[in-house]
C-alpha cells in the first residue's frame, strides 16, 4: 500500500468535524498563509531543523530534529482504529487536515478507502486549492468536507494564491451534492471588510452552514521555530467582530457556530 507524509495525530479532537475524532495532519500545502498555525506543513516530505535545548546547568545547546514522517495506510490505520468506541458513541470519526491532504491525493485516497472499510466516518478539511479531477474519485468517500474561505480582497496577499479556484471549487463541490461547512478564519486585517461579500457568495452558491473561527496566535513562534522569516503583520479577531459576523451570518440565514 502506499505511504504518504504527516507531521502529526491527534486524538480526542472535537474541532475538526462532528464528534470525538482523530485528526490526520498531512504535509504539503500551496497556500502561504501569513498566520499559518501549521507552518510544519508547508514541506511535503519530512524535514531537519535545529531545536534550542536548555540544560540543567542552564547551558543552551542546539539539536537537530525531525519534523514529519513517512507511513504506510496500514500503520495510520492502526492509529485509527483506537478510538473506534469512542466514535460510534460520539458519532464523530477521522479528519484529514494539514496543509492540504489533497496535496497528497493518492495517499489520501488510500486512507479514505481504508477508513470506509472499517466503517468509519471521514471529513476533509481543505483550502479548497486544487483542480477538480484531484477530489472527484474520492467524493463518495467523503461524508463531509470542511472547506475554508479565507477572504476575499486581500486573498493573494496573505496567501499567495488567487481565491478565483477556490469559490469555483466550492460552488462545484455544492453542485455535486457534497456535504459542505464553510469555515471563515476570522481575522480583522485579512478579512475585515470581506463579510457582507462573503454572504453574498455563499447565499448565490447555495450554502447553508458556517463556522465562524477566530483569529489566536498560539502558533506565532513556530515559523522561526521551523526557519521561516517571522509574520511582520499583526493580526486580530475582536470580540465585537466576532459579534457583528455571527450576526450578520444569521440575519442573512445561515446556520452559524462559532469555531471549528
Amino acid at each position: 500500500m502506499p505511504t504518504g507524509n504527516i507531521f502529526a495525530i491527534k486524538r480526542f479532537s472535537v474541532h475538526d468535524g462532528p464528534g470525538i475524532r482523530t485528526t490526520v495532519f498531512f504535509m504539503g500545502c500551496p497556500l502561504r498563509c501569513m498566520w499559518c498555525h501549521n507552518p510544519e506543513s508547508w514541506s511535503a516530505v519530512p524535514f531537519t531543523y535545529k531545536k534550542k535545548i536548555t540544560l540543567s546547568n542552564g547551558i543552551e545547546l542546539e539539536k537537530l530534529e525531525t519534523m514529519g514522517n513517512q507511513i504506510a495506510v496500514e500503520e495510520l490505520g492502526k492509529e485509527l482504529l483506537k478510538d473506534i468506541e469512542f466514535y460510534k458513541q460520539s458519532g464523530g470519526g477521522i479528519t484529514f487536515s494539514g496543509g492540504e491532504p489533497l496535496f497528497q491525493p493518492d495517499f489520501l485516497y488510500e486512507c479514505l478507502q481504508f477508513c470506509k472499510g472499517n466503517n468509519l466516518t471521514t471529513a476533509l478539511d481543505t483550502s479548497g486549492y486544487w483542480d477538480w479531477n484531484t477530489i472527484e474519485k474520492l467524493l463518495e468517500l467523503i461524508d463531509i468536507i470542511l472547506f475554508d474561505i479565507k477572504g476575499l480582497r486581500n486573498h493573494e496577499k496573505f496567501t499567495g494564491v488567487s481565491n478565483e479556484l477556490i469559490l469555483e471549487n466550492l460552488n462545484r463541490l455544492h453542485k455535486s451534492g457534497a456535504n459542505i461547512q464553510v469555515r471563515i478564519p476570522l481575522i480583522e486585517e485579512v478579512n475585515g471588510e470581506d463579510i457582507d461579500d462573503i454572504i453574498s457568495i455563499l447565499q448565490e452558491i447555495g450554502i447553508k452552514k458556517v463556522a465562524l473561527l477566530s483569529y489566536h496566535d498560539l502558533a506565532k513562534n513556530k515559523r522561526g521555530k521551523f526557519g521561516f522569516n517571522e509574520i511582520s503583520e499583526s493580526f486580530s479577531c475582536s470580540a465585537a467582530f466576532l459579534r457583528s459576523s455571527m450576526e450578520k451570518m444569521e440575519h442573512a440565514g445561515f446556520t452559524v457556530k462559532s469555531g471549528g
